[in-house]
């Protein structure tokens, strides 16, 4: 996959010139400019690889663009099957599906295979580094959440509100005057 901006940065500053130039070589992808949808007859899927689990931007673009079943590709195989990885990147996961209302659908290489339902229950899943294949019949769904209609201004809301709680709570234990 692409490598972090900041990660190069880092590299380089390092003297890792070098490092980053092998990396782009053998193991980098570009980053494209737009997501894709592939319909098949049935469904229309939202594929993405790798690390693309950590954008919500990602899968948003994916549901918008008609997506109705999203999929991820993923490999914890440089983690070593990193257990404490793998639940990290479950938990995404299953917050992906449901702000997508979505199922989702992981494929693991060295990582568990898990079928998550569009409110992030999971559904199906492999044991680790088994070699095993998840059959499963999804819903395909089309309905949209608030949040893949607006996108993150759902939590502007919620940001005010919390921010109201904070100052109210910061307003009272302020002392008060004693007016005689």
């Amino acid at each position: 996959e692409y490598g972090p901006w900041l990660y190069q940065v880092w590299l380089r500053l390092i003297g890792g010139e070098r490092l980053v130039a092998l990396s782009r070589a053998n193991y980098s992808y570009e980053r494209g400019e737009t997501t894709h949808v592939t319909r098949v007859p049935g469904a229309t899927i939202g594929a993405l690889f790798c690390s693309d689990i950590l954008s919500p931007q990602l899968y948003r673009a994916l549901t918008l663009d008609g997506a109705t079943v999203l999929s991820e590709s993923t490999s914890l195989g440089w983690f070593h099957s990193s257990p404490i990885l793998d639940s990290v990147m479950l938990t995404i996961a299953r917050v992906r599906a449901a702000e997508n209302n979505r199922y989702l659908v992981v494929a693991g290489n060295a990582a568990p295979s898990t079928i998550i339902s569009n409110t992030g229950s999971v559904v199906e899943r492999t044991d680790t580094n088994t070699f095993s294949v998840l059959h499963a019949t999804v819903p395909v769904i089309t309905e949209i959440t608030p949040y893949t209609k607006l996108g993150n201004l759902v939590l502007i809301p919620m940001l005010i509100l919390c921010l109201s709680i904070m100052l109210y709570t910061t307003i009272r234990r302020l002392p008060r005057s004693r007016e005689e």
